[in-house]
C-alpha cells in the first residue's frame, strides 16, 4: 500500500517483481490481469521498524533477489512454497544489486564496500540459511550503483556518492579506481559491447547531469 521503490523484469520477460516501501516484495506476470502472483514479505529486526525494499535482481526466471534498507540480501526461490531460500546480512546497505551469474550476487554499501555473495551456500535445503559472502573495500563513498561486464574477464563496475566510479575483479577482489568522470552522485553504471576489435566501454551517469563512456581494458 506504499510507495514502489523498484522493479525488475526476470529473463524473458515473463515475470516483474517490484519492491515497496513497507518492505513487501510482489510478484506479477507480465500480461495478466493486474493482482500479484506472490507477495513475499521482508522481515524488519524489530517487529516496529519498517524497512522498504531498496533493490530487486532476478538470477534466473524463478530466483529472485531482494535487499532492504538495512542492507540484509534474500534469495527467493519461486518454485517452492516458502521461498526465501538463503539470507546474507551485509549492514548499511545502499541499494544496489548486481546478478553476476546463477551461483553468485554483488552488493554494495554506504561505508564504500562491495560484497560478493556466494548462493550456492544457502541451498542446503534450509529455508533462510545464511549465504557465504566475501568483501573487498574500495576506498571510495557509499556504493549507489553496481553492474558487471557481461562475457569476457570477470570484472564489475561501481559508481560512488563522491563521483568515482571503481573496478573490481570478481576472481581475485581486486579494485582499481577509474580516473574522474562525475563532480556529483553517480547514479548509474552499465556496459557497451566491444566492436571492431576495441575494449569494452563503461558507461555512467550521474547528478551531474553527464552520461560518460570510459574505455576499459
Amino acid at each position: 500500500d506504499q510507495a514502489v521503490t523498484c522493479v525488475a523484469c526476470a529473463p524473458g520477460g515473463a515475470r516483474l517483481a517490484s519492491g515497496s516501501a513497507d518492505g513487501t516484495v510482489r510478484v506479477w506476470a507480465c500480461g495478466a490481469a493486474a493482482q500479484a502472483e506472490r507477495c513475499l514479505q521482508h522481515k524488519p529486526a524489530e517487529p516496529w521498524l519498517e524497512c522498504g525494499v531498496a533493490a530487486a535482481a532476478w538470477l534466473s526466471a524463478e530466483l529472485l533477489s531482494t535487499c532492504d534498507e538495512e542492507g540484509k540480501v534474500r534469495l527467493w526461490d519461486l518454485r517452492v512454497p516458502a521461498a526465501v531460500r538463503a539470507v546474507a546480512r551485509e549492514g548499511c546497505g545502499s541499494g544496489c544489486l548486481a546478478p553476476l551469474d546463477e551461483t553468485s550476487l554483488a552488493s554494495g554499501t554506504r561505508a564504500g564496500d562491495v560484497a560478493i555473495h556466494d548462493l550456492r551456500s544457502g541451498s542446503g535445503g534450509r529455508a533462510g540459511q545464511h549465504i557465504t559472502s566475501r568483501r573487498v573495500s574500495l576506498g571510495q563513498g557509499a556504493v549507489r550503483c553496481l553492474s558487471a561486464r557481461p562475457g569476457g574477464a570477470p570484472l564489475a563496475a561501481a559508481g560512488h556518492a563522491d563521483g568515482s566510479l571503481s573496478l573490481v575483479d570478481l576472481s581475485t577482489l581486486a579494485a582499481r579506481p577509474v580516473p574522474a568522470a562525475h563532480s556529483d552522485v553517480v547514479s548509474g553504471v552499465g556496459w557497451l559491447p566491444p566492436s571492431d576489435g576495441a575494449h569494452a566501454s563503461l558507461l555512467s551517469c550521474g547528478w551531474d547531469k553527464r552520461l560518460v563512456a570510459t574505455e576499459v581494458q
